[in-house]
């Protein structure tokens, strides 16, 4: 009895293909179970622990009546309910625009409209391992957050995370 027939059955029962075909299954199967049951970092890091953060962001540019709605002391809320933090400084500064002049040298200048808030912020989060969580948004420096109050709604930039042990 050969291991391959002139049919191209294996053992004479079952063709060569079909049992590539199921071991390229079998291996599929495996590396789908090992991806995710063993790729959980945050089971190993549950010690979450509330920490008092000094945090800056920058806002985008707005125009002056919508930054002046949010004012030094303003709780900080989220979802229909107010975090343990407020704002504690607000830095407005001219929003930069990049024009050409008549000989065709570009000239930066400050936008005639528009403006940014530098807003410094003192609030509990959450620290989670190398995680670090306001309300349900994930901190880290350069990402987008929303800024809300219970007068305004804007969306900001983390410059800074300064966290308080």
């Amino acid at each position: 009895m050969k291991l391959v027939n002139k049919q191209g059955k294996l053992f004479g029962k079952i063709h060569l293909v079909d049992c590539i075909f199921i071991a390229l299954i079998i291996i599929l199967l495996v590396s789908v179970l090992n991806r995710f049951t063993f790729s959980k970092v945050d089971v190993i890091t549950n010690n979450s622990q509330n920490i008092i953060a000094e945090i800056t962001v920058e806002t985008y540019p707005y125009r002056q009546e919508y930054l002046n709605s949010i004012s030094v002391g303003d709780k900080i809320a989220e979802s229909k309910k107010y975090l343990d933090g407020e704002i504690k400084q607000i830095d407005i500064i001219d929003d930069d625009i990049a024009l050409i002049d008549n000989n065709g040298d570009t000239v930066v200048g400050a936008h005639p409209f528009l403006k940014k808030a530098k807003v410094d912020i003192e609030i509990q989060v959450k620290v989670d391992g190398n995680k670090i969580k306001l309300g349900n948004q994930e901190l880290v420096a350069g990402t987008n957050i929303f800024l809300t109050t219970d007068k305004a709604y804007l969306s900001a930039i983390v410059l800074d995370i300064n966290l308080n042990e």
